[in-house]
């Protein structure tokens, strides 16, 4: 699955890769093998079960069950998740992610194995939170908004059963609404005041696919070149795999303006020797271009997810 959705100033490249390896009898009975891990972050009320190299699983005092992932190397907490069986198979209760660098990322519940209920995201760097609303059973709900670094609405989107529906504003640095978009069942229907294509704004994209005249098409040129050189590079590394580790890593990185990369960060490296061979790929990207704004090179951010399991 590939999303991508850029704003005035930056675009976010999501692309989502499987990468299946196969590993002898099932996970359950070599967690059962482990030696016991992360005892000491077991917190009041709650009863040991099991652990190993990256995950522990506890009960708690409300009858319910709590897995908690975390970086090894480190003993960062990366996920706490609430499910209501014994088996860890249907999230039911609060839920909370947090970067390597021990911000918290997201923060909700869950009902039934489906999101519910208020949602709040938070940003890397700062801390802040970047994107907030109501989930009804899995599907957005009502208002959403989004802010800027400096904790300021900077758009308000309206959702009916998951799709938006009615106006989206987007306001300026004053809080004033700069431009009213109209949305029915996911579509856009029209603008006040109307947006107009800009020509001198373009994303970044891979060199080779230069030759492709339309912006679409050198769009999914470029994925189809990222993902790839993921596909052939990417290898599980062995420490991972005997240890059973996996789960998705998320890298920042920017296209500078002579379309090199910099600022490269791991939000979520999963373990150490994951989080190198991801590093590894990366820097055999081949070149970009650089995005552009208003006819000039402009720097733009990127996040890239890869998923690792183990089958």
């Amino acid at each position: 699955m590939k999303t991508i959705a850029f704003g005035r100033h930056s675009l976010r490249l999501i692309v989502l890769l499987w990468l299946v390896c196969t590993a002898a009898g099932s996970l359950m009975a070599q967690r059962r093998k482990a030696p016991r891990r992360y005892a000491d972050r077991i917190e009041s009320g709650e009863v040991y079960l099991q652990s190993d190299h990256q995950n522990l699983y506890v009960s708690n005092a409300d009858g319910q069950f709590v897995h908690k992932i975390f970086y090894p190397e480190t003993g960062q907490i990366t996920h706490r998740m609430t499910f209501e069986d014994r088996r860890f198979s249907v999230l039911n209760g609060p839920y909370q992610e947090w970067y390597d660098n021990g911000r918290l990322w997201m923060e909700g519940a869950y009902r039934g194995g489906l999101q519910h209920g208020p949602w709040s995201y938070y940003d890397h760097e700062h801390g802040g939170k970047t994107y907030a609303g109501n989930f009804d059973q899995g599907d957005k709900e009502g208002k959403w908004l989004r802010y800027d670094s400096l904790g300021r609405v900077t758009q308000e989107e309206n959702y009916v059963a998951g799709k938006q529906h009615g106006r989206q504003l987007v306001f300026d640095e004053t809080g004033g609404i700069k431009i009213t978009r109209y949305y029915e069942k996911g579509e856009q229907v029209s603008s006040e005041p109307a947006e107009l294509e800009d020509a001198s704004e373009m994303m970044p994209y891979m060199l080779q696919c230069k030759d492709n005249p339309d912006r679409e098409l050198r769009k999914a040129c470029s994925d189809q070149v990222m993902m790839s050189v993921i596909y052939r590079e990417v290898k599980y590394p062995p420490l991972a795999r005997e240890n059973n580790i996996q789960g998705r890593v998320v890298f920042s990185f920017v296209i500078e303006k002579d379309g090199s990369l910099s600022n490269i960060i791991a939000l979520r490296g999963v373990s150490a020797d994951i989080e190198a061979e991801c590093r590894r790929v990366l820097a055999l990207m081949p070149p970009w271009a650089p995005g552009t704004k208003g006819g000039r090179p402009v720097r733009v951010r990127f996040q890239l997810p890869i998923m690792f399991r183990l089958e």
